[in-house]
């Protein structure tokens, strides 16, 4: 009985031999979306962990001059920020009376109507020794006396006490800047431009 042409393409398509293209071709089809796949899987890999260890901070809100604090002071604060490369979120205390303060964050004078005080107080635990002191020699440069109050005294309140020394200013402030200036002078380093005029801010 004669066998249809179908079913003999059927049987003998075992026994023909496949042309090297159509190998490469069903390999393609095979291998290409397994490739596109394993690809986007490793993309998507990639992209969690980065989010997991470089998470996209929170913006922060608009640092404000903090009330107590005269604009020109916090100008030249942020000045000194920005030249130490350290961010400006660190004032605790401008105008206050804070018990270990004793007086010297009073009220200093008015400007625009408003009270300041010449002194704020700065915390610096997040920074190094090292960064720390290019903080206090920023703040100096532009007009700031400013010194690292640590010690026993200062145990766990450790901060940077810094007088803006181009503003009108109790006699209390007054004698620290005159001490700033002279532990200066001693360490042999060079005087800064502004102290050559601070003491004319105070009549």
């Amino acid at each position: 009985m004669p066998i249809c042409l179908e079913r003999q393409e059927k049987l003998l398509s075992p026994l023909l031999i496949r042309h090297p293209r159509d190998k490469l071709k069903e390999v393609r089809r095979v291998l290409v979306p397994s490739l596109i796949g394993v690809s986007v899987l490793i993309l998507v890999i990639g992209w969690c962990l980065v989010r997991f260890l470089y998470p996209i901070p929170h913006p922060r809100p608009p640092f404000l001059r903090p009330s107590g604090m005269a604009p020109v002071a916090f100008t030249a604060f942020l000045q000194a920020c920005h030249a130490a490369k350290v961010h400006p979120f660190r004032i605790f205390q401008t105008l206050g009376d804070a018990p270990r303060s004793k007086g010297y964050h009073l009220r200093d004078g008015t400007l625009n109507g408003e009270d300041y005080s010449a002194a704020v107080d700065l915390g610096v635990e997040d920074l190094s020794p090292h960064k720390r002191a290019e903080l206090l020699e920023a703040l100096g440069r532009v007009g700031f006396a400013a010194w690292y109050r640590s010690g026993p005294k200062w145990q766990n309140g450790e901060h940077v006490h810094a007088v803006y020394a181009g503003l009108p200013m109790k006699p209390q402030l007054q004698e620290q800047v005159r001490l700033w200036n002279r532990e200066r002078g001693k360490s042999g380093r060079k005087a800064l431009r502004w102290q050559k005029s601070w003491r004319r801010f105070w009549r």
